[in-house]
């Protein structure tokens, strides 16, 4: 391991030619992030600890409505944070 950060160090002084990027659609890359983050287990275990805390159960209001409500206004505010 140590050899492969030395070879990469030493390489960096050297020019590097990069080749033309292509082009991916926004649309694309923004389903594999939601798909990578819906995968993460750290993200599952985050939002099983924090999403809780703001549901209220009283006899009058659904669990699942309130949750669903939390989990909607988390996933549009992390979309637009990540989208920005």
């Amino acid at each position: 391991m140590p050899d492969l950060g030395v070879r990469t160090w030493l390489s960096s002084r050297t020019e590097q030619q990069f080749g033309q990027a292509d082009k991916v659609p926004v649309k694309r890359v923004l389903w594999r992030a939601i798909v990578t983050n819906l995968l993460n287990p750290k993200i599952i275990l985050f939002d099983i600890a924090f999403l809780p805390q703001f549901v209220l159960l009283n006899r009058r209001s659904s669990q699942v409505v309130i949750h669903r409500i939390a989990a909607t206004v988390f996933v549009g505010l992390a979309l637009r944070l990540d989208v920005a």
